[in-house]
């Protein structure tokens, strides 16, 4: 019974650390994709701009 107990606690802190990871690189792909939308939203900026400037008058 000690035994199934031990193993068990050593199951769940790996768990710990599979989540604390998996979390981690939920993080940086939420930060990769505000970063890809600003960047998207910056270009978009720029087109309007330039298609503006080069209207016909």
């Amino acid at each position: 019974m000690e035994e199934a107990k031990q193993n068990l606690e050593v199951e769940f802190a790996q768990l710990k650390e599979d989540f604390a990871a998996q979390s981690k690189e939920f993080e940086k792909l939420i930060s990769l994709k505000d970063t890809v939308i600003e960047d998207l939203q910056n270009n978009q900026e720029k087109i309007i701009g330039i298609w503006k400037i080069n209207l016909p008058s």
